[in-house]
């Protein structure tokens, strides 16, 4: 093992309701999915997508787990307060404006494929609706 650090793993949550959505969003990235069968907070299954299809290790993974109820909680209360004041409103869309044009610099999840072929093989895969295996 190198004496470097390694990105051990990064984790996602979706909303209540949205797990297919989820597994769908990264299998359609190319990512290999399992269902960890370890309970999140909310009693979940935390799912792992892992970018590298052949590697199921403990590294290169995302965790996917379902937000827990403090997080909706504050998210809701978050989307009310925006909507109900012009200033965090016009901030929001500022910010939206920004990471459309400009994503780089701002949080995000970037995979790397190897070649413009597999690229393209995950793109048709996306316009399809279909799966890697």
């Amino acid at each position: 093992m190198s004496a470097a650090g390694v990105l051990s793993h990064i984790e996602v949550t979706y909303r209540p309701g949205d797990r297919q959505l989820a597994i769908d969003l990264f299998g359609a990235l190319g990512c290999k999915i399992y269902d960890t069968e370890t309970p999140s907070l909310t009693g979940a299954s935390y799912i792992s997508a892992h970018p590298d299809p052949g590697d199921r290790g403990l590294d290169n993974v995302l965790y996917i787990s379902e937000m827990t109820d403090q997080q909706c909680a504050l998210e809701a209360v978050l989307r009310e307060k925006v909507e109900a004041d012009a200033d965090l409103r016009a901030a929001r869309e500022a910010y939206r404006s920004l990471a459309g044009e400009k994503p780089f610099g701002l949080c995000h999840i970037a995979i790397r494929y190897p070649d413009f072929e597999t690229l393209e093989g995950v793109l048709a895969m996306s316009r399809s609706g279909s799966r890697p295996n």
